[in-house]
């Protein structure tokens, strides 16, 4: 359930008990055995409790610290999965498990999400294949064009059919696997600040964010529209240095992107996440909303702007000629 503030429900010594089943024989059917990775996250979490082992490696007290495989097991999963034998192969769902109890749920998610695109993508890439027929003799351009358009319009209905199926699909695992709100029962992260918890403070830093990356973005656009017009300058003026601009402006985005990579981790490191989960989530959507956008203005630009300032042909020979 929802606790108060988030947080899971705590027995007499104060102990975290997101869950409690008392076993019986009775219930035994409806109870997994413990895995290896279950044993691991047990330790970890005792450990958790007593001593902060990320504060112990910022003080140089451990050098770091990692879960030890099952050697056996990891030349297995190689051996069954991961071997080069399989790069030809369509992924199945035979090694999920597998891959869930070495990698955890998170990875186990997106190799499962994969091998279903995988596995769906092959019914679109048999319609593309049949498409190919617009080539042979006997269709004209307008025709041709028809056939890209209703493979247009098959691909948006595979693309939704493909998305619901996958929702279906981890909505499922999510229940058989136990990871229904499981961020509940994650340990606190060293940063998180209880007292901070509905504070004016906590309210400015997370509005300084979202101000931050409007800053952001207005300051890209700026850089690549100052850019863009230097150019088309240079060119009125007869100067040939066009070839510089795909190179500079790919360095730009590379440089932009970087700097805000390092940027954003400070930015959601002050809104003060209680789980490494919330941390990751105020993380990937700060990131994604920048690094989308400065991957994809420059084609913005070059689709919708720069057609309004280049130069147009007269109406007439007469107009032309004058230009």
């Amino acid at each position: 359930g929802t606790y108060p503030g988030h947080r899971p429900m705590q027995i007499a010594d104060g102990t975290p008990a997101p869950l409690y089943q008392e076993f019986s024989q009775y219930s035994s059917e409806k109870l997994q055995k413990f895995r290896h990775i279950d044993e691991v996250r047990l330790i970890i979490k005792h450990l958790a409790s007593c001593v902060s082992l990320s504060e112990m490696v910022r003080q140089g007290i451990i050098s770091r610290h990692f879960a030890g495989a099952n050697h056996a097991f990891v030349k297995k999963l190689h051996r069954d999965w991961a071997g080069f034998h399989n790069i030809l192969m369509i992924p199945g769902t035979t090694h999920d498990e597998d891959i869930r109890s070495y990698f955890g749920e998170e990875v186990a998610f997106f190799f499962r999400w994969f091998s279903l695109y995988i596995r769906n993508l092959s019914v679109l890439a048999a319609l593309g294949a049949f498409c190919c027929f617009r080539f042979l003799p006997g269709f004209t351009i307008t025709q041709q064009d028809r056939v890209l358009v209703w493979f247009g319009l098959a691909l948006i209905i595979w693309e939704t059919i493909f998305h619901k199926r996958s929702q279906a699909d981890i909505t499922r695992m999510c229940q058989v696997w136990g990871m229904d709100s499981f961020n509940q029962s994650e340990d606190d992260l060293p940063s998180y600040r209880a007292s901070l918890e509905g504070t004016p403070e906590l309210s400015m830093r997370r509005s300084v964010t979202a101000v931050v990356v409007v800053i952001y973005l207005l300051t890209f656009v700026s850089i690549i529209t100052g850019l863009n017009i230097w150019f088309y300058q240079q060119k009125v003026n007869g100067k040939h240095v066009q070839f510089l601009q795909p190179l500079l402006q790919t360095v730009l985005v590379k440089v932009l992107s970087f700097l805000w990579r390092k940027i954003a981790y400070y930015l959601v490191l002050g809104q003060n996440h209680r789980t490494q989960t919330r941390f990751n989530d105020s993380l990937i959507k700060n990131l994604s909303i920048v690094k989308l956008f400065v991957a994809l203005y420059p084609f913005v630009y070059t689709a919708f702007i720069e057609k309004k300032k280049s130069e147009q042909c007269g109406a007439t020979l007469s107009e032309a000629a004058q230009m």
